[in-house]
């Protein structure tokens, strides 16, 4: 496997570039074969022989571009959850597969390559994950939450739920079954999206654990959830303007013993929620310093794991077949 027209561009989020005229020209184009926007980062994938890679490095020597194999060594790293601030977190596979779905179904998809990277790039991280990382545990942002729900209710005295989750996307599936502890309450604006995340935690959980879910699909039984609710989990992008009407939905129901765990983003860009005590409201940053303490415990492993994608890279560029089988779900990506 060659990957000579393999060309990545990474953005953090956390650094707060805006994205550049040009580069988001070519993304509405298809002239980029793959995105990922996930709540830290921005990832496109690009064909290095193309002349927009050279013009894009030329205008934006702030981003991160890599090429070729250390353009897979990145996205083998990232998909094996070893380039995220949860070490070995779970989460980041599950969002670049979905990407890639929407990228494969886009009308006009334009880099012939990309389905053999990304088929060999899903064999790859699966043999990383199932050697290297597995048995880390702790690694997902739901377990996390979860801690984060279970200390503060401690501390507090307070009871562990009713718990609002907000979101119906790739972080809200992955949160939920980390929630039923106590009574969990779930909802989107987007109802079909909703409706699609019921049927999805049907197939996924017990009887006994639905028994604990509620979808909530009214705009009235949501705005009783931000007063009623013991704790609020928000799997959804932070923005200001929303931020400040959730914020005054959340107000409304009393801030003694309750907290809000804000999954979109660090405490810097959560500022309408400055109004609730560090003690109550908690960002990416309290899931990160928490997940920190753990990763220094791990950090041979870690070690192992970067070595190990080093070493696939190498693998896959002398041509060897290596056969690892899909699941079905990933063979679906390819159909």
């Amino acid at each position: 496997m060659q990957f000579e027209n393999l060309g990545v561009i990474h953005l953090s989020k956390g650094r707060h570039f805006a994205l550049d005229p040009y580069l988001k020209g070519l993304i509405e184009s298809n002239a980029c074969g793959f995105c990922l926007d996930t709540c830290q980062r921005w990832v496109w994938v690009f064909d290095t022989q193309s002349s927009n890679w050279e013009s894009l490095r030329a205008r934006m020597p702030e981003y991160g571009f890599y090429s070729g194999q250390s353009a897979y060594l990145f996205l083998l790293k990232l998909a094996s959850g070893l380039e995220s601030e949860i070490l070995g977190e779970t989460d980041i596979f599950g969002q670049i597969k979905e990407a890639w779905r929407v990228a494969s179904e886009a009308k006009g998809f334009a880099l012939s390559f990309l389905p053999s990277v990304l088929s060999r790039l899903f064999e790859d991280t699966k043999e990383i994950r199932s050697r290297y990382i597995q048995n880390w545990g702790g690694a997902s942002y739901g377990s996390l939450v979860r801690k984060v729900i279970r200390d503060q209710s401690q501390s507090t005295g307070a009871p562990l739920g009713p718990v609002f989750l907000v979101g119906a996307g790739q972080i809200a599936h992955s949160v939920a079954p980390f929630l039923l502890d106590s009574e969990l309450w779930i909802w989107n604006r987007n109802a079909e999206r909703l409706s699609r995340m019921q049927e999805e935690l049907k197939a996924k959980l017990t009887e006994k654990e639905m028994d604990r879910v509620r979808f909530l699909f009214s705009e009235e039984s949501a705005q009783q959830a931000w007063r009623e609710a013991r704790h609020v989990v928000l799997a959804i992008p932070a923005q200001e303007q929303d931020d400040q009407t959730r914020v005054e939905a959340w107000r409304e129901g009393g801030l003694e013993g309750r907290s809000v765990t804000h999954l979109g983003g660090r405490r810097q860009n959560c500022l309408p929620w400055t109004c609730v005590s560090s003690d109550s409201f908690f960002a990416l940053d309290d899931l990160f310093l928490m997940q920190s303490s753990l990763d220094r415990l791990r950090s041979i492993q870690v070690a192992r794991a970067v070595l190990a994608c080093e070493e696939r890279v190498k693998l896959r560029a002398l041509g060897d077949s290596i056969s690892i089988p899909h699941g079905w779900e990933d063979l679906a990506c390819f159909a």
